[in-house]
């Protein structure tokens, strides 16, 4: 049997195959500063680098970052670490640590990302940050350029002062509804 030279078009691009259907995605906000129109709205990259205007901080790729492991964006992106705090006289605080600020609740806000109409990849990690992409936990990043509010609802809220905090607020969110 002769070989053919036509391409396989269902093995062009193996990344396409492998799309998985949901990712999630964590942010913190002020909560004086959450609206409804926020939550509703195209999810956009943060900053990037000054050096490099298609690369974050750390030199990674600019774009949307997902996981597929939701456990890992409400730890490392849903819970503040530092930020809003009021200034105070030199205090014992609850863990008995000698400080002069009290910290605020923020808003951790996590979402759904429905992948169908989505153009997603696979992020370009630099070299020294290969091994703990995904932040280390198990799952897989992928990133977007934006994502529309068609693409993504809310599934979760959570009102805490630091990560870890034993006295955090969490709201699982439903259909998000107008009235939700």
């Amino acid at each position: 049997m002769a070989e053919t030279s036509e391409p396989n078009i269902y093995n062009q691009n193996p990344e396409e195959e492998k799309k998985p259907e949901l990712l999630y995605r964590a942010f913190t906000v002020n909560p004086e500063q959450l609206t409804v129109e926020m939550l509703s709205g195209v999810l956009i990259p943060g900053r990037a680098s000054e050096e490099d205007p298609t690369k974050i901080h750390d030199g990674n790729e600019l774009g949307v970052y997902m996981s597929t492991n939701r456990h890992m964006t409400e730890q490392a992106y849903a819970s503040p670490s530092g930020g809003l705090s009021v200034k105070t006289p030199e205090h014992k605080d609850g863990r008995g640590v000698v400080t002069n600020f009290i910290p605020l609740p923020q808003c951790g806000i996590v979402v759904e990302v429905r992948t169908e109409n989505l153009l997603i990849r696979r992020p370009e990690i630099t070299a020294a940050l290969k091994g703990v992409d995904n932040n280390g936990y198990e799952g897989d990043e992928w990133i977007a350029d934006q994502i529309p509010g068609t693409e993504y609802k809310i599934v979760r809220l959570i009102l805490s002062r630091y990560a870890n905090d034993s006295e955090k607020i969490v709201v699982d969110v439903g259909e998000n509804t107008k009235e939700e």
